[in-house]
């Protein structure tokens, strides 16, 4: 049996490539995964940072924004042409008794009363009615004159009016105006 002999110089160098190797595949299968990870956790508590920050400056903000959110709600509220209502079914029927006063004070008769779907936007309900009715033209610039003038504000979003005249006779009745008119109010709800 013969025996393999390897020679000094020969034997250091399989020793230090072993060596290289073994530290270099220590190098790659566990000290760069650490280091990526480090990297990586380094830059997420960067971005955390970043956060903070601005959560910080966004929580500090909310009083100073809440303050402003109640001093526009309480000047909404008591901003004149605004309706003050309980809440938003109550505002409709209040507002409904409103129309329906305004038509009689102005000899409109009215033919239907039709609360249309409220829009409410933040703290604002805007209500809408629709009413059908007749009455000669004189009542009609009596109508539209009071809506103009009355306070809570009065809006008219569409109106329809067809008119019914003798043309040409002298002795016949004032023009019959057959009338379709949708109102609008703005209306806030008092909070208690």
């Amino acid at each position: 049996m013969s025996t393999l002999t390897i020679s000094p110089k020969l034997s250091k160098l399989l020793a230090l490539s072993l060596l290289a190797t073994l530290i270099v595949g220590s190098v790659n299968l566990a000290i760069l995964p650490v280091m990526d990870r480090f990297e990586a956790a380094e830059t997420r508590l960067t971005d955390a940072a970043g956060w903070r920050a601005r959560l910080t400056a966004a929580v500090q903000r909310i009083p100073q924004l809440e303050r402003t959110l109640q001093e526009t709600r309480e000047a909404a509220g008591s901003r004149k042409g605004v309706l003050h209502i309980e809440n938003e079914a109550l505002g409709s029927a209040e507002f409904q008794k409103l129309i329906q006063k305004l038509l009689a004070e102005s000899g409109v008769q009215q033919r239907s009363i039709q609360p249309v779907p409220a829009r409410r936007e933040h703290d604002a309900i805007q209500l809408s009615i629709r009413v059908r009715a007749a009455g000669d033209e004189a009542a009609l610039v009596k109508l539209l004159a009071a809506v103009q003038d009355h306070d809570p504000s009065l809006a008219v979003r569409h109106m329809n009016v067809s008119a019914d005249s003798a043309r040409g006779n002298p002795s016949a009745e004032a023009t019959q105006v057959d009338m379709q008119i949708d109102f609008d109010i703005l209306a806030v709800e008092d909070r208690k």
